[in-house]
């Protein structure tokens, strides 16, 4: 085909054309003729020929003249180095990696690293001086406001963290549970995201959880946690968890509801108590953890003795239940309302209780609303330790605490998080960590075998959680209020005094009048509660990616100050998004979105069916879903009472049925429990479900079951039907795809029959085993649904990158699952 041009060939090509300029732009001119320069060689051939015969060399040169006989090459390689330099199309700004990569870099060299500034200062255009003169300001002196009050006038409807502007710079920002909360990062960060979870680290600016402080005597705050927790496993109460050495995480009801008013997950941490001398305090393990530290003995009679002394140890040291306590009721914000209703109203009814049994003293508890005064950090992944220690420097008073010591010296050798027991609670005082910026991880070191270079020995981690450890002053009203509220000195006075060291830069040495900031430091694991590993007989959900971490809870006004230093080394940012999807890849509900009837669910259902339904209608007919033609009776929205058969409630405004019933404003001695609907999970509940299936009579099973739990923390038995409980229940379930294709949310949850299932099996057989010759596919089409066997919802649904295949939570009916069981068993 001709060129439509004269020039267009593929010698005048564009690309062709850059390759030439380059090139031209590499070029180092030489001087061809005599030089000027007296004394100097008659040319640079006649030079090089010299000295590469090594005769004829003078015995001494004269550095001037020589090099005014070149003063031509010098330029010309110059000139040459300059002209290279500026025919790259590749900016100071474009070589940077995106991370570090600014719409504002162009105004500031500041900001790029030190290697470009030069490069960048010559690429930046000339600055406009702007004409002097006096400009005179739109407001008065009477209407001017300063900066803060201008951004707390724009905190109107919501409230802001602390890391509010760093993250408005760098994130999507979304108004949500009272609050202006980053959503998700603006750079493509899903992927890495998730390798810095499993890989390295990320950190979590979660200060916007609520925290509840409740006081009084311990009696009676363990009458108040057992009227109002969940009912199955290890209560918050537990002596294990009373010593203040271990965080509870459970969930929190209605006052004597259970398993009715479900409204939140909660996690319970009590304030230390004043006891010295346990066996936990001397960092030994108790329980099975004894043994361990026990065989170090030289001899068995003294291990056994030792084991006699703990023992007694542990059961004259149980906290006193007449003695002053406090403890912490940390909640999500979307839920804080109901939460404080129900602390409040479980309060009352253990003080009116009280009141009858015992005709004393009034006795009172206190409930303190902490979400100002305290925040809160979530750091993930396996470098978490090492990037904290990092960028920590404890206090060196802190030395008289052996535990501590000891604790300290070996978190740089963590491999993970995930060696040190759940939920400890570490407590500490720590330098202002602006002294020690910029920080550095620490290594961790990593011991070999001398036989096997290559094979690595993980470091034994040794100390286990006791009181004298969790102490801190955070749990003081009068320190975190007090010296700690705020940073005494602000960065540009830290940077003036950095300035006056004899090295410039160099860290600052921790003076008398420097702040001091009082931690707690807990450890976090997203994953099974279950201590025993997964197993594939055990679990189908192997390849669960368990994730461990630390949260960090400090005094308000010192988000940033750690915030800063916890980041400079390469860890990871996640929003409310990278958050969601941590539990979703360790294969945990996310509240509020995977519990559903909960109040908080309920609110977030309807703000995404308003947003969906909007979206919907936008569309022209043409140009989006028939739902009425597809055969979706509720497609923005969960219908719950159609899945358990329970009477709808209509809704008079659009002349149409209601999907979902809002029990927020509904008592239960209001409603008829045939009625109300409930959600059935917790540690226990694979047992209720195996239980149930192989009764014939699974509703009385499952009656018996729920009353013998309530009796576990002394409430009277439910007045319900057994088939009006049967009939209400929802179980959360997880859900993996065998094949291709992942699910979205919403997304309905039928029931195969026995021969659709039969089918299926044969088919997942035939791939498995590589024999595909049969039409699988066509098998799998062949398979028709019913809205007469939709058995439940998706609630999160999308490809796991854990798994490597499409994962959901989602809810199922008891009954339905209960004899899907059955029937299974039966064969």
């Amino acid at each position: 085909m001709a060129p439509k041009r004269p020039n267009d060939s593929p010698e005048h090509s564009s690309r062709l054309k850059k390759k030439k300029k380059t090139a031209e732009a590499r070029v180092i001119h030489f001087q061809s003729g005599p030089s000027s320069g007296s004394g100097a060689l008659k040319n640079s051939t006649q030079f090089y020929s010299l000295c590469a015969g090594m005769s004829g060399l003078p015995a001494a040169i004269d550095i001037e003249k020589f090099t005014e006989a070149r003063s031509f090459e010098i330029a010309a390689m110059q000139s040459a180095m300059e002209s290279a330099q500026g025919s790259s199309t590749q900016r100071a700004w474009q070589a940077l990696p995106r991370s570090l990569r600014r719409r504002a870099a162009s105004h500031d060299v500041r900001r790029v690293p030190v290697r470009l500034r030069e490069k960048a200062r010559a690429e930046m255009d000339p600055v406009k001086r702007k004409a002097l003169g006096r400009k005179l300001s739109k407001r008065g002196n009477s209407k001017h406001i300063s900066r803060t009050q201008s951004f707390l006038k724009r905190q109107h409807e919501k409230s802001w963290l602390e890391t509010h502007i760093w993250h408005a710079k760098r994130m999507h920002m979304k108004n949500i549970w009272g609050y202006r909360l980053a959503e998700t990062p603006t750079e493509k960060s899903y992927r890495p995201s998730h390798r810095s979870a499993i890989h390295s680290s990320i950190i979590h600016d979660a200060s916007y959880m609520s925290t509840i402080s409740v006081s009084g005597k311990q009696f009676i705050l363990e009458k108040v946690l057992s009227l109002c927790c969940d009912c199955q496993g290890a209560g918050p109460a537990a002596v294990r968890f009373t010593l203040g050495s271990r965080i509870h995480e459970t969930h929190l009801y209605k006052p004597g509801a259970y398993p009715f008013g479900l409204i939140a997950p909660v996690t319970v941490m009590w304030k230390p108590v004043d006891v010295i001398h346990t066996n936990s305090d001397l960092g030994v393990a108790s329980n099975k953890d004894s043994s361990a530290v026990e065989s170090t003995s030289k001899t068995s009679k003294k291990s056994k003795g030792k084991r006699k002394e703990d023992s007694v140890l542990q059961t004259s040291t149980k906290p006193d239940p007449n003695a002053s306590r406090t403890f912490w009721l940390r909640v999500h914000p979307s839920a804080w309302s109901e939460a404080w209703s129900a602390v409040r109203q479980a309060a009352s009814l253990t003080l009116e209780d009280t009141c009858k049994e015992k005709e004393t003293e009034e006795e009172v508890v206190d409930l303190i609303d902490l979400r100002s005064q305290v925040n809160c950090f979530e750091l993930t992944g396996p470098r978490s330790s090492q990037v904290f220690k990092g960028a920590i420097t404890p206090v060196a008073g802190q030395n008289e605490r052996s535990v501590f010591q000891q604790f300290w010296s070996q978190l740089k050798d963590l491999q993970t998080p995930g060696s040190v027991p759940r939920g400890m609670i570490v407590g500490l005082k720590v330098q202002d960590p602006r002294l020690n910026f910029p920080p550095k991880n620490v290594k961790a070191e990593v011991q070999t075998d001398g036989d096997l270079p290559s094979t690595r020995q993980t470091t034994v981690f040794s100390v286990f959680p006791s009181t004298t450890l969790a102490k801190s002053e955070l749990w003081d009203e009068v320190e975190r209020e007090g010296g700690s509220r705020k940073p005494r000195f602000q960065k540009k006075d830290l940077d003036e005094r950095r300035q006056k060291n004899l090295v410039p830069g160099t860290p600052l040495e921790p003076l008398r009048h420097d702040d001091r900031v009082p931690l707690l430091v807990i450890q976090r694991t997203l994953g099974s509660q279950s201590s025993a590993p997964p197993t594939r007989a055990t679990n189908t959900d192997f390849n669960t990616d368990i994730m461990h971490g630390w949260t960090i809870l400090f005094p308000a006004h010192w988000s940033m100050p750690f915030f800063t230093s916890l980041i400079h080394t390469g860890t990871r940012v996640a929003g409310l998004r990278e958050r969601r999807t941590q539990s979703f890849e360790a294969g945990v509900p996310d509240f509020p979105f995977d519990y559903p009837l909960t109040p908080a669910y309920q609110r977030e259902a309807t703000m995404s069916e308003m947003a969906e339904k909007a979206n919907w209608n936008k569309k022209p007919p043409a140009k989006r879903v028939d739902w009425e033609t597809v055969g979706t009776r509720s497609p923005w929205r969960a219908d719950w009472e159609v899945i358990l058969g329970l009477p709808q409630k209509e809704n008079t405004e659009d002349g149409l049925l209601g999907v979902q019933r809002d029990l927020s404003d509904v008592h239960m001695g209001e409603v008829d429990a045939s009625e109300s609907m409930w959600l059935l999970r917790g540690p226990e509940t694979p047992n209720i479900i195996a239980a149930a299936s192989s009764s014939q009579n699974p509703g009385f099973i499952l009656l018996e079951k729920v009353n013998a739990l309530r009796a576990k923390k002394n409430l009277s038995a439910l007045g319900t039907s057994a088939v009006a409980l049967l009939r209400g229940a929802l179980v959360q379930v997880k859900l993996n795809l065998c094949g291709r294709g992942n699910p979205d949310d919403l997304a309905a949850i039928y029931e195969v029959g026995k021969e659709e299932s039969e089918r299926l099996r044969r088919m997942l057989l035939k791939k498995r085993g590589g024999d595909i010759e049969g039409t699988a596919d066509d098998e799998l089409s062949e398979v028709t649904v019913q809205n007469s066997v939709m058995i439940g919802y998706v609630t999160t649904g999308k490809y796991s990158l854990s798994r490597g295949r499409g994962h959901a939570i989602g809810a199922v009916s008891a009954a339905r699952l209960i004899a899907i069981c059955a029937r299974d068993t039966a064969k």
